[in-house]
């Protein structure tokens, strides 16, 4: 069986993360959803990602990247959120 090459894609917001694996033909082979733990941090982050990861397994599909977004202000430098209006967020790691 040969592999789909695909890419996950995370939306941070202020009450929901949402998660999907999307295909390199641009279809929407899986989506995921849960409420925002504004204190979780990174850990509610990487729990989706993670998630996501073992779906892509199951689907086998080879994922080739993975973008995070979240709205408010970026470090571009470092790829970290430095604020987030809708989140309250202090995990520097």
């Amino acid at each position: 069986m040969s592999e789909t090459r695909a890419a996950i894609g995370v939306d941070i917001g202020g009450t929901k993360v949402k998660g999907g694996i999307v295909s390199s033909k641009g279809a929407l082979l899986c989506r995921v959803e849960h409420d925002t733990d504004v204190h979780a941090g990174t850990k509610s982050i990487l729990g989706t990602v993670h998630e996501l990861l073992e779906r892509s397994g199951e689907l086998g599909v080879n994922i080739e990247c993975i973008g995070v977004g979240a709205a408010g202000f970026i470090d571009s430098r470092s790829g970290t959120v430095v604020f987030a209006a809708n989140l309250v967020y202090d995990d520097p790691k």
